[in-house]
């Protein structure tokens, strides 16, 4: 004989079995009714750090009041909120990495699991002074007013060497503009002159509202002009090659950042070319990469015939003129 089971309430009941003549059977066989098992669809969020302490969302069905909450081997987790559907748990601390069960087990010792990824926690922005998540020209001052100072716990202090010095400041600069978001390792190379230079720039527009934005300018500057990073004065240096035909670069050096444009006239004086450079970081730029290129060719296109030109170099606050020669 078989039957459907009917609902009812959690617990032991009594089967008894009735003919249709109203004969029933002697023997009574005991059936105990259980709760669903619990089943986890979700989890929110599917990893977390080792270092614990986030709320973790458990979704699913037929959770129990009392349940109890495991993270690989570690059990005995407190729940923060349970219903049928959902619980909220806090992660807690892992000794390494790595992929965990989290087990969700009902009083009734029925369970269900899944899988949660422990990570490694980033690593501090430590050149984020403020806590803003951003390295900007907030850190750079609050390194400037320290500057000199000496001790233990100064905040100033990035390297740890228990005095606010020039390195402190660079480090600061080097790291203009990371975020905790696009955290990276520490920029090396032209990358590094580039996030130096980005510095300088905003410094120079902050300075002046503030003391500590000035000698923090001045301190940048001075350490980046004598590291050979931009140059003490602006310059217009002369073309290469020179005579030249076609085409010639023509290095220049900006000692601020600056918008830069170079006009090209010839013996007469009137103006056969303008080259809109745009906005430059100060610096140095000589090579073919970062040098004025020309053509040879006036504004409508045109080659220019042989003889000699002239060059202006012309900045926010600079300007300069060299002779170049085009022989063909």
């Amino acid at each position: 004989m078989t039957a459907d089971v009917p609902i009812n309430e959690v617990g032991e009941v009594i089967i008894q079995v009735t003919n249709p003549d109203s004969q029933v059977s002697t023997q009574l066989v005991a059936f105990t009714y259980i709760l669903p098992e619990p089943t986890i669809s979700s989890l929110v969020p599917k990893s977390g750090q080792t270092t614990g302490g986030e709320t973790i969302i458990i979704r699913g069905d037929n959770f129990q009041n009392g349940a109890t909450i495991s993270f690989g081997k570690i059990g005995g987790i407190d729940v923060s909120f349970v219903s049928r559907q959902e619980i909220a748990v806090i992660s807690p601390k892992a000794e390494e990495a790595g992929l965990v069960n989290i087990i969700v087990k009902n009083p009734d010792d029925q369970s269900a699991s899944i899988e949660f990824i422990y990570k490694e926690p980033k690593p501090q922005l430590i050149w984020d002074i403020n806590q803003d998540k951003t390295v900007d020209i907030f850190d750079l001052v609050i390194v400037a007013g320290q500057f000199g100072k000496e001790g233990e716990s100064l905040t100033g202090d990035i390297d740890k060497n228990d005095i606010v010095d020039i390195f402190d400041l660079v480090q600061i600069a080097s790291h203009f503009g990371t975020t905790t978001e696009s955290l990276a390792a520490p920029p090396i190379g032209d990358n590094r002159i580039a996030y130096l230079r980005n510095a300088l720039t905003e410094l120079k527009v902050w300075e002046k509202s503030d003391p500590d934005v000035i000698f923090a300018t001045k301190l940048l500057r001075d350490w980046m002009v004598a590291n050979g990073d931009i140059p003490m004065v602006a310059k217009l240096l002369p073309n290469y090659p020179n005579p030249f035909n076609p085409e010639t670069w023509i290095p220049y050096q900006i000692a601020d950042a600056s918008t830069i444009k170079l006009s090209i006239f010839d013996v007469t004086g009137s103006q056969i070319r303008q080259i809109e450079v745009g906005y430059r970081q100060a610096g140095i730029y000589e090579n073919q990469s970062d040098a004025i290129y020309w053509d040879g060719r006036n504004k409508f296109g045109e080659p220019v015939t042989s003889g000699v030109y002239f060059y202006m170099l012309q900045t926010d606050d600079f300007s300069a003129t060299r002779k170049m020669i085009v022989l063909k």
